[in-house]
């Protein structure tokens, strides 16, 4: 009898998870461990069925290609951009800087934007909030309203007085017209003296699935350290890659920030019109306002 080919099965494992995570830029990496697992099962392990580490070759072959295609035409595409921009080309900007001092402040951009980060047509600031968690890491969250259906990656660097950088953070979330999100920076010491410059720009939904605004919070309760979030979904599909992240209030201040995946903190939201309940632990969390955002 023929020996199951555990290199080959693995290879194939590798391969089917590098083609679904090829657009997020990692499925490269599992394709290439996929072909090597796959050659391994096909030379190394005799007496052994090969058909299934052909196969695992063949599809972790096809994630690598993907993967290396993807990055090779984003780079492309992005040197492409940085060449109209930087010859004065006129066009639509996805990108935007701005270099701005202390977080603690509230404002709402202006209807038409600049470009800037503050100013943009990606997304209105709504509200800056900085604090520290209970391990000393700074927090800094920009709160903002979706001006249309895109994605958006920010950096943010912290400068010191010598403009040497001490700080480098960067979040992705994708935004919906007239909906708030925001972004989350994290930096580790002590920047309450730094001078922080932001650049972001804007990119296309190519892997979102389901529907946006799916799901909705009814209510809330804490018991304990946990905080219970009773969920219902009103959309008619919820994106694999869907979640919902918490602000949390004390005295109108943001004092915290969690969040979580649909997937696994509420697995019983199977169909439009369907509720379950999910727990966030928050220990030493002092609130009075929890707000819910849906984050496709």
């Amino acid at each position: 009898m023929e020996k199951v080919n555990g290199l080959g099965i693995a290879s194939l494992v590798m391969g089917i998870v590098g083609v679904l995570l090829a657009c997020l830029g990692i499925g490269a990496v599992f394709g290439l461990i996929g072909v090597i697992l796959g050659i391994l099962g096909l030379t190394v392990i005799k007496d052994a069925k090969k058909g299934i580490a052909i196969a695992g070759t063949i599809v972790s072959g096809v994630a690598l290609l993907i993967g290396v295609g993807l990055f090779i035409t984003g780079f492309g595409l992005g040197l492409l951009s940085d060449s109209k921009t930087d010859s004065g080309t006129s066009g639509k900007k996805d990108s935007f800087a701005s270099t701005f001092m202390g977080t603690s402040t509230s404002e709402e951009a202006e209807d038409e934007g600049d470009g800037s980060y503050e100013n943009n047509g990606a997304f209105d600031i709504l509200e800056r909030a900085s604090y520290k968690n209970s391990i000393g890491t700074t927090i800094i969250v920009h709160k903002v309203k979706g001006k249309k259906d895109v994605s958006v990656s920010a950096t943010m660097l912290a400068y010191d007085a010598s403009g040497n950088v001490i700080g480098k953070s960067t979040d992705d979330i994708v935004l919906t017209k007239g909906e708030n999100n925001y972004f989350l920076y994290r930096f580790d010491g002590d920047v309450s003296n730094a001078k922080f410059e932001v650049t972001a720009s804007t990119k296309s939904d190519s892997i979102m699935t389901g529907t946006r605004s799916a799901v909705v919070m009814d209510s809330y309760n804490k018991s304990g350290d946990d905080l219970y979030l009773t969920l219902k979904q009103v959309g008619d599909s919820i994106g694999s890659f869907a979640r919902f992240k918490l602000l949390f209030y004390k005295g109108g201040t943001i004092v915290h920030t969690e969040d979580g995946y649909f997937s696994i903190y509420a697995e019983g939201l199977t169909g439009k019109g369907t509720t379950d309940v999910a727990k966030v632990w928050v220990y030493g969390v002092d609130y009075d306002k929890v707000e819910f955002i849906y984050e496709p």
